[in-house]
């Protein structure tokens, strides 16, 4: 009777390491190599650093740029002052502190500290959002479908 096995097919080559520069550009030309050598390789916290501060950058630029424009600013004065005066029509707030409010706003909340708050939010926001989703795709995979891989390897 004829040997009906499958031939024995040649090992899989390795996986060779690359620069960090090459994985961040073949994660958009050939993800599924930089997937195949991020999940073979030991974790390495620039696989998941350096985009962050991407991220993170591109958020302060990003807060920067709107919150010097008077437009923006001016839409947010409005905003606050018409619920100030919403509350003022409801007779939630009296006037006398209503316009204590307005003040306090207008001295306070200056474009720099919009500037401030909106680039330490985006900066929060990246890490995490990274972490968050990192913890969701380790729940399902290594807990749901039973796969081996620790919660850093997740983040990477």
């Amino acid at each position: 009777m004829p040997d009906l096995s499958p031939p024995e097919l040649p090992p899989a080559p390795p996986v060779t390491a690359t620069s960090l520069a090459s994985r961040l550009t073949n994660v958009f030309v050939v993800p599924g190599e930089v997937f195949d050598e991020v999940k073979a390789g030991p974790a390495q916290t620039t696989n998941w650093l350096v985009p962050v501060l991407f991220s993170c950058l591109a958020a302060v630029v990003f807060s920067l740029v709107v919150f010097s424009q008077d437009r923006i600013l001016y839409a947010i004065r409005e905003a606050q002052q018409k619920q100030i005066q919403k509350m003022v029509d409801s007779g939630k707030l009296p006037k006398d502190k209503a316009d204590a409010a307005v003040s306090a706003i207008e001295r306070f909340v200056t474009p720099t500290l919009l500037k401030i708050s909106g680039a330490a939010g985006g900066i929060a926001a990246s890490f995490g959002q990274l972490f968050l989703a990192a913890l969701v795709v380790w729940l399902i995979g290594a807990k749901v479908f039973k796969a081996q891989f620790g919660y850093m390897q997740a983040v990477e």
